[in-house]
């Protein structure tokens, strides 16, 4: 069964109107959008990518008064005078409760079709006793952006690794309860080389931590990142040096989300920016995961929080951001931070503040099994 016009009621959480109609099984020839003011800009979002996945004609009508169920049934009245009751049905899963309520009684009396979607695949037609079972779409991370008015930017979205360097990321894995000191020392040895010239790659070592430095120039040098001598470390290239300063660790988690099964898509270094000019949100995301069609951001840190030279507001930066985003995705967006070094001492507050807001940790003695871990978040086996 199919319906060749859909009638959505536009909210904030786009997919279930968008699912029906990008289930091909289940897809319209035309879509009508009622919008309130408040949805203008998610309805236009929403028709951006109806048109440009399903190649389906969309039309918005408007609605002034979400709140003016006598007035939602005039327009929908108006709406349905030309239109074959076997070929317009009423998706009632959006909009708000009011909205809802008054186009359902609309359609209903006048013995129009109204469904409904669950998440599990299963449209219900109500009034009846049929079900239609589709199979969800895999919505990639720039469409589902895109429908709450995000953008990614031109090439700002990593899909693949360098495999070649991976082997690095496992041994410093391997090794984290030992080379976490080694590799802040460095990794601030870096930075300031960086603000002098930021095409070096040759990094003066002032402080030493010989008996885990010694391992770590060992891993660099057997796999030719970078050369050791006189207390300098010459690394191979700028793309090495970024490689040791961090990048490898966002690779180990991509690399370890790859390995999850039922991921619909996933990148790294995403960064998007908010299509409304009067709100600008440019921001760029770790590693971004679909997984049964919901967002998961990860950040992913190598810096080591219990450090006394950080302030309570430096601690808690990546607390914030996360934080922050909540608006992107919707309401089912989840978000978790990954820290390569142990939230104890005085990290462990982060612990506190992260659990209010819904963001879930992972930590050194959670990394060994990663994929394991974040498998069992996705499917909501773990907390938050």
């Amino acid at each position: 069964m199919k319906f060749d016009v859909h009638v959505c009621l536009v909210s904030g959480q786009p997919t279930p109107n968008l699912v029906p109609i990008w289930a091909e099984e289940f897809r319209p020839q035309k879509v009508i959008l009622v919008v309130t003011p408040k949805m203008r800009q998610n309805a236009s979002a929403l028709e951006h990518v109806i048109k440009q996945r399903c190649q389906i004609q969309v039309q918005q009508i408007y609605i002034e008064n979400e709140y003016d169920t006598a007035g939602i049934g005039e327009h929908l009245l108006n709406l349905l005078a030309d239109e074959d009751k076997e070929k317009v049905a009423l998706n009632v899963t959006g909009g708000t409760k009011l909205m809802a309520i008054g186009a359902y009684k609309t359609f209903s009396d006048l013995g129009y079709p109204v469904f409904y979607w669950t998440e599990k695949g299963q449209i219900q037609i109500l009034d009846t006793d049929q079900m239609v079972e589709v199979k969800n779409p895999k919505i990639r991370i720039e469409d589902y952006l895109a429908l709450h008015g995000f953008s990614v930017l031109e090439g700002k979205a990593k899909r693949q690794i360098n495999t070649n360097w991976l082997p690095v990321a496992q041994e410093l894995i391997q090794a984290r309860n030992s080379l976490g000191g080694v590799l802040g020392t460095l990794n601030f040895a870096i930075s300031k080389a960086k603000e002098h010239n930021p095409q070096t790659t040759t990094i003066q070592l002032d402080r030493l931590d010989n008996q885990n430095l010694d391992y770590l120039i060992q891993i660099l040098e057997k796999h030719q990142l970078a050369s050791f001598k006189d207390n300098v470390i010459r690394f191979e290239s700028i793309d090495a040096r970024d490689y040791i300063a961090g990048a490898w660790f966002e690779e180990y988690v991509f690399d370890c989300v790859k390995k999850i099964p039922n991921i619909q898509d996933c990148a790294m270094g995403v960064q998007i920016d908010s299509v409304d000019l009067q709100e600008k949100n440019r921001n760029e995301l770790d590693v971004v995961v679909m997984y049964n069609n919901s967002l998961h951001i990860l950040e992913c840190k190598t810096i080591n929080f219990q450090s006394e030279h950080l302030s309570n507001a430096q601690r808690n930066e990546p607390i914030y951001k996360l934080e922050t985003l909540k608006k992107l995705g919707g309401l089912k967006t989840r978000k978790a931070l990954i820290s390569y070094r142990a939230l104890t001492g005085k990290a462990k507050y982060m612990k506190k503040r992260a659990d209010g807001s819904e963001i879930h940790i992972l930590e050194t003695k959670d990394l060994g099994g990663l994929s394991t871990e974040l498998a069992n978040w996705f499917t909501n086996k773990g907390n938050k």
